[in-house]
C-alpha cells in the first residue's frame, strides 16, 4: 500500500472511535480508521457478557456520580450525548433498546455483535474509511500534521484523535498502545491499574464458599485510616479467589491503587442495624431452635455458618442461649464483615482501566489535547473509570462524539 493521506485518522475502532468515525464523516470529515485487531468494536463484542450494556437509565446528574473524581471533566460531553441521546442513536441506527434489572440499558436483541455492527455500519455509510490488521507502530508530529506508520505504510493526517482503549482484556488487542502514542506526543501518563476487576480477600473461609452468591449487598472499600475510598451496591458472588460481581468490580480500581486495604460488607442492606439487633434479640423467644436457622432467613445457610465460626459463635447455639457479646458480634458480622483484599486479579479480568492521559491536559469540552494542536483524546485511554452497568460505554460515546463535533468545526 502506498502512503495515504486524510483529513482525519482516528486510532482504534472501538466505541469511541466507531462513534467520532460516523460523526466527523456525517459532518463531512475525510475519516480513517485505524485497527490493530481483526474487527472492529472487539471489547463491544464481550460486553455485558455478549449482551451490551450499553449505557444506564437514569438523569445525567446521577449518571456522573458512577465516575468518582472525573465528574466534573465528563459532565460537559456527557450533557451533550445523555444517556438518553444515546438511546436515540442506537434506535436511529437499528439498535432499539430497553431497560432491565439494576436500571441497565440493553439492545433489544442482546446481541453485541448487533451493537458493533450498528455502529461499524454507520460510520461507513456517512463516508468514514476503516482499516482492520492495520497497527499503528509509531505517531510521529510533522509540519502538516502527523504521519502514522503502519505494516503497510504511512498515513497523513492533519488531526488526530487517540481512542486505542486502556489495557484490560489484553487477549482482545488492548494493550495500552495508546499511552506511549501519547506519551511520544507530549503528554504524561498516570499509571494504569485495573478497574472493574475482582477482589482476592484473604480470608480461607471465604474461598470455602465459592460459588455462593448474593443479589443484593452493600459494600465499602476502606484504607488504613477508615476512610471510605469507594462503595457500591449489587450482586455480590464469593469465588476460589474473593470477591466477584457488581459489588466487588466497582471496589477494583480504588483498590488497585491502595497499598493496605479492606472491603466491609453489609450482607443485609435492605435490613436496618437496630432491626436485625433486634430480631437477633427476641430470638430468645424461639427456644432451641439455633441461631443460624434464625439468621438463614436473611443469609444463605453456607454463609451463615461461615459468619458464626468467624466470630466464634459454635453452629448449634440455640436462640435462647445467645450471649449478648455473641450476639453483637453476629450482629457486626452480618452488617459490616471487614476482609483484607490482598490485591486484584489484574488486568486479564478487569474489564476497564484506571490511569492513562491525564484530564487535566486534555479540554474537557472538545477532547483536544492542551499539549498538542491538532491531536484529540477520547475513551478509555483517558485517566477516568466509571462503576459497572453501562457507564464506561456511556463515557466513551460522548467523549468520542465530543471529540468528533469539535473537529468537524475546527
Amino acid at each position: 500500500m502506498s502512503d495515504t493521506t486524510v483529513d482525519l485518522c482516528i486510532l482504534g475502532a472501538g466505541a469511541a472511535g466507531l462513534v467520532a468515525a460516523g460523526t466527523a464523516a456525517a459532518a463531512g470529515v475525510d475519516t480513517l480508521v485505524l485497527e490493530k485487531g481483526r474487527q472492529t468494536g472487539i471489547k463491544i463484542l464481550i460486553a455485558g457478557g455478549g449482551h451490551c450494556n450499553l449505557t444506564h437509565e437514569c438523569s445525567v446528574n446521577r449518571m456522573l456520580e458512577g465516575y468518582g473524581a472525573a465528574r466534573p471533566w465528563l459532565t460537559p460531553s456527557m450533557k451533550r450525548f445523555s444517556p438518553k441521546a444515546v438511546r436515540r442513536h442506537f434506535d436511529r441506527i437499528g439498535v432499539p433498546t430497553y431497560v432491565g434489572e439494576w436500571e441497565k440499558v440493553w439492545p433489544v436483541s442482546r446481541s453485541a455483535k448487533d451493537v458493533r455492527n450498528a455502529l461499524e455500519r454507520d460510520a461507513i455509510a456517512a463516508g468514514a474509511a476503516i482499516r482492520t490488521d492495520a497497527p499503528a507502530r509509531g505517531v510521529e508530529r510533522t509540519r502538516r500534521g502527523f504521519a502514522i506508520t503502519t505494516p503497510d505504510g504511512e498515513v497523513h493526517c492533519s488531526r488526530l484523535l487517540i481512542a486505542t482503549g486502556g489495557r484490560s482484556y489484553p487477549k482482545t488487542g488492548t494493550t495500552g498502545d495508546g499511552y506511549g502514542f501519547a506519551r511520544e506526543l507530549g503528554h504524561s501518563i498516570v499509571e494504569p491499574v485495573p478497574a472493574l476487576v475482582p477482589l482476592v480477600v484473604d480470608a480461607p473461609w471465604v474461598r470455602e464458599l465459592s460459588g455462593v452468591s448474593l443479589a443484593a449487598v452493600r459494600t465499602r472499600l476502606v484504607n488504613t485510616d477508615d476512610t471510605v475510598c469507594v462503595e457500591s451496591h449489587g450482586p455480590l458472588l464469593l469465588t476460589h479467589k474473593g470477591l466477584s460481581g457488581p459489588a466487588a468490580l466497582d471496589l477494583g480500581g480504588a483498590a488497585a491503587r491502595l497499598a493496605k486495604r479492606w472491603v466491609d460488607i453489609d450482607w443485609l442492606p435492605e435490613v436496618p442495624l437496630e432491626a436485625v439487633r433486634a430480631r437477633l434479640r427476641d430470638a430468645h423467644a424461639l427456644g432451641r431452635t439455633r441461631i443460624a436457622r434464625v439468621v438463614a432467613e436473611w443469609l444463605p445457610e453456607r454463609l451463615v455458618i461461615a459468619l458464626l465460626r468467624d466470630v466464634g459463635v459454635p453452629e448449634e447455639r440455640r436462640a435462647a442461649e445467645l450471649p449478648v457479646a455473641e450476639r453483637d458480634a453476629l450482629v457486626r458480622a452480618i452488617k459490616a464483615t471487614r476482609l483484607r483484599v490482598d490485591g486484584t486479579l489484574g488486568f486479564a479480568k478487569a474489564e476497564v482501566t484506571a490511569g492513562g492521559v491525564p484530564l487535566a491536559e486534555v479540554d474537557q469540552d472538545t477532547m483536544a489535547s492542551s499539549l498538542v494542536p491538532g491531536l484529540w483524546i477520547a475513551g478509555e485511554v483517558l485517566d477516568y473509570d466509571g462503576r459497572l452497568g453501562g457507564y464506561n460505554l456511556q463515557a466513551a460515546f460522548c467523549t468520542g462524539r465530543a471529540a468528533a463535533r469539535a473537529i468537524a468545526s475546527a
